[in-house]
């Protein structure tokens, strides 16, 4: 009996509680003076202080995220507790990992957990090509640039390209082909004829024309 006896009040004292604490901006609706502990079950309950309903100010900006909010949520000032905004990454950049939102939680906005990183495109592989501007390891999305063939070769496609968001160069990458060039031939053939006395008497003519050359673009 006193084994038994023993074993029901060790678990009731396991299964009180103490006094609650107050959290950030609320308080107890009640006062509990003379209650010290509660028991398994009991409910208390939590009201917002005087002046204070948990909302939050416009999300500062989240440096270094290379992420926006979205227009939606840029003009607004004041957000409620339990609010949401959304965030998309910015020109350049692509959604890599982690929530697009942040939540208004008790006056305070939670972490952006959105990870933007930047697309690049290697230098477009072009037999026979170049392009304007200086050599460059990477090209940054939404850059710009404008092919052109090596003498002797004619561009197929396009003449300027960009770098999408993804990674790839739009519109697809041009061809150099072989070009022809017409080459101008000039001679002149010189043919003397008879001398009589002192004076020499001769003849010439030129002849000109044109060649195709594969292969080869006018210079």
């Amino acid at each position: 009996m006193k084994s038994t006896l023993a074993q029901t009040t060790t678990n009731r004292v396991a299964q009180e509680c103490s006094i609650p604490r107050e959290f950030q901006g609320a308080r107890l609706v009640r006062d509990y003076p003379s209650t010290v502990k509660f028991n398994s079950g009991d409910r208390v309950y939590y009201g917002c202080r005087d002046a204070w309903k948990g909302d939050c100010e416009a999300p500062p900006p989240v440096i270094g995220s290379n992420a926006y909010l979205v227009d939606k949520y840029a003009m607004m000032t004041s957000f409620s507790s339990g609010d949401k905004v959304y965030y998309s990454c910015n020109v350049g950049y692509t959604a890599r990992a982690g929530s697009r939102s942040r939540r208004c939680k008790n006056g305070k906005w939670t972490q952006l957990k959105l990870k933007c990183e930047q697309f690049t495109c290697p230098p477009p592989n072009v037999p026979h090509a170049y392009w304007m501007g200086a050599h460059r390891e990477k090209f940054n999305a939404m850059d710009v640039i404008s092919i052109d063939c090596d003498r002797g070769y004619s561009i197929q496609g396009p003449t300027s390209i960009t770098c999408s968001r993804d990674g790839r160069w739009i519109p697809s990458l041009p061809s150099c082909q072989p070009g022809k060039l017409l080459l101008f031939i000039y001679f002149c053939k010189i043919e003397t004829s008879y001398s009589l006395g002192p004076v020499l008497i001769y003849s010439q003519w030129c002849c000109e024309g044109f060649l195709d050359v594969p292969g080869e673009d006018m210079p």
